[in-house]
């Protein structure tokens, strides 16, 4: 009795000293590569923005002088969506200086892109080969996950430096709601589901888990009401739970 109680003293001490990173899937030594990334990105993206923010103040002071009133608020909504703010829900056609303006801007933020996506792709790699040779299977998956979706981003930001190329400058998306809605129970994956469609990701897994909500209505068929506009005209769709959403393809 006293070997067995000692025994299980021992696995529940070992739990406790286990690291966080087991404890989430995510090995620790990933985490920090791809946090690392993320604010390589933001570092290199940053001028591109401020820039971007600056000749959108300017144009919408413009339409402001000549009256445009409906092309003043398409371009106060691209200034509210850049700072990830709450835009309006008024359906009017983006006007074609801001498509310029847009489309350069998503040019120069996808060429800013490519070289710590190159980086992140070689490091990744790089740790790939370290945990297969220490044995540890588990996080080469977690890692070659991470290879596909970096690759797929890398080879839009590419594409999308092109001046043909259409970089979806003309959809926005503006709420995302994952849950119930008819109980009301749901979460707010605005965030998530934003961040993939301006990143390029092409693809984006309607689940908790991927957008970051949890679980908001357990036991309950869960659906993702996606609303956005395209050239200003507001659409909504909804998707079941788990539907891995092609975003350029079911958003138009």
């Amino acid at each position: 009795m006293k070997a067995r109680l000692f025994i299980v003293l021992c696995i529940l001490c070992l739990a406790a000293l286990r690291p966080a990173s087991a404890v989430t899937g995510d090995p620790a030594e990933f985490i920090q590569l791809r946090t690392t990334h993320e604010q390589q990105i933001q570092m290199a993206t940053a001028p591109a923005q401020t820039a971007y923010l600056t000749s959108l103040e300017t144009l919408r002071q413009q339409f402001t002088r000549s009256n445009k009133v409906a092309e003043a608020l398409s371009v106060d909504n691209e200034i509210k969506r850049i700072k990830r703010q709450p835009t309006s829900t008024a359906a009017t056609a983006d006007p074609p200086e801001l498509l310029a303006r847009r489309a350069d801007y998503q040019r120069t933020v996808n060429r800013l892109q490519i070289q710590p996506l190159t980086a992140y792709l070689r490091a990744l790699d790089q740790l790939k080969q370290q945990f297969r040779r220490d044995g540890k299977f588990d996080p080469v998956v977690v890692v070659e996950n991470e290879i596909k979706a970096s690759t797929e981003k890398l080879k839009a930001a590419q594409t999308g430096t092109s001046l043909t190329a259409a970089a979806a400058p003309q959809l926005q998306i503006e709420a995302v709601a994952f849950g119930d809605p008819k109980t009301k129970r749901t979460k707010d994956a605005t965030a998530a589901v934003r961040s993939a469609f301006d990143s390029g990701a092409a693809t984006i897994i309607l689940s908790g888990k991927e957008l970051g909500t949890g679980d908001p209505a357990p036991g309950t068929k869960k659906v993702a009401v996606i609303t956005y506009t395209v050239n200003g005209k507001r659409r909504e769709k909804t998707f079941p739970e788990n539907m891995v959403l092609e975003l350029k393809k079911e958003l138009r």
